[in-house]
């Protein structure tokens, strides 16, 4: 318990130090599934190791030899309930892992000059992989031309834009 607590420190103020706000909402509502799925599991668990479903098939007027069916259903309503925990954790690190990719290939999009000398800019970009070129030009705004040398397409399968 105490490893697990340790992470989820370590966790939350890693996301808050970088700002990640998306990301503490994941962990918040992470935590609160994982809260609510902990308290059903104690109370399978109490149920079982009290006696108390033994008792209420007894009740019921269930038969049972050896293994009681509804302790046996119990408890694997508890493993159930476990796997899905496992589960959403693999799951909410995924989706926290793809969100915060997203975000810095917008943020580097939102960053990006149309025009101009800089490195980064769209210009630049086209002119670095060919499909661009510059020609000095006198009479041109910025005193250059930008000529096309070839076409620029995204292309033809979805495969091929992802380059």
């Amino acid at each position: 318990c105490g490893l697990f607590e340790r992470g989820e420190h370590s966790l939350r103020h890693r996301l808050e130090h970088s700002g990640d706000e998306v990301g503490g909402q994941i962990l918040d509502g992470l935590f609160k599934e994982f809260t609510g799925m902990g308290f059903l599991s104690l109370l399978l668990f109490t149920a079982i190791q009290s006696g108390m479903v033994d008792q209420c098939a007894d009740w019921l007027g269930m038969e049972h030899g050896h293994e009681n069916p509804v302790s046996e259903a119990f408890e694997m309503a508890h493993m159930m309930i476990f796997l899905l925990l496992v589960m959403m954790l693999i799951q909410a690190t995924c989706i926290l892992l793809i969100s915060r990719r997203v975000a810095r290939t917008w943020q580097g999009f939102e960053e990006t000059r149309a025009f101009g000398p800089p490195q980064k800019s769209l210009e630049s970009l086209f002119v670095s992989s060919g499909h661009l070129t510059r020609k000095p030009n006198r009479n041109a705004r910025r005193e250059i031309d930008l000529v096309v040398n070839e076409p620029f397409t995204y292309g033809s399968a979805w495969l091929e834009r992802f380059r």
